[in-house]
């Protein structure tokens, strides 16, 4: 067995009818190394050894003569001819490794999705944010204004009232009282809740 795998060994590579190597097979003995004419003689059915035995054949696929000689010895099955013509002559593990790549580079394109939509999130988080606060803000300006024209409005709605009795309707300079008042009374109304309005100025920030 061993003289017979030196001896391909040494010759390795086609010949004319595009067979690398051959072997042959039998039960409870070693492999025997088979030309293309002793191909032929194993598959015309002459001298085959026992039952059971099976002959291997390495072909250069390539090589012109190749396909011929395999299509009028050989019958193989049409899938074969369809996988052949189909333009792909990848073995396996070339198969298996580009597979493996196009799971690691698919793999690699869902975590940039994931981290995607992490910072998208966060983006989304982060602008919800500024919008809360600047409503807040808006919110906290708007009821400012509202407690330091609710003391004016009170006190001239309760002179505008068309009864008896409103005081300082007959003095010579209640206008100017009254002016005066109403002047006054945000001054008074603004350091009473100053400390409450930057408490509260300071919690929506």
């Amino acid at each position: 067995m061993r003289r017979d795998l030196s001896m391909t060994a040494s010759s390795y590579g086609a010949d004319d009818n595009g067979l690398v190597c051959g072997y042959l097979f039998t039960p409870n003995e070693p492999g025997r190394a088979l030309t293309a004419e002793e191909a032929l003689a194993w598959l015309a059915d002459e001298g085959r050894p026992a039952p059971g035995s099976f002959a291997w054949f390495h072909f250069n696929l390539s090589h012109a003569a190749a396909e011929p000689w395999l299509e009028a010895n050989i019958r193989l099955p049409q899938d074969f001819w369809d996988a052949l013509h189909q333009g792909s002559r990848s073995t396996r593990i070339e198969r298996d490794r580009e597979s493996r790549r196009t799971s690691d580079e698919f793999g690699v394109v869902l975590r940039d999705i994931a981290t995607l939509q992490e910072r998208i999130k966060l983006l989304q988080e982060k602008a919800a944010s500024r919008v809360a606060e600047e409503n807040n803000r808006s919110i906290f300006l708007l009821t400012m204004v509202t407690v330091l024209a609710l003391p004016i409005n009170l006190v001239a709605g309760l002179l505008g009232m068309n009864v008896g009795g409103v005081p300082l309707t007959r003095h010579p300079h209640g206008f100017w009282w009254i002016v005066a008042m109403v002047a006054g009374l945000p001054r008074c109304w603004v350091p009473m809740h100053s400390g409450a309005w930057t408490r509260g100025g300071s919690d929506d920030q």
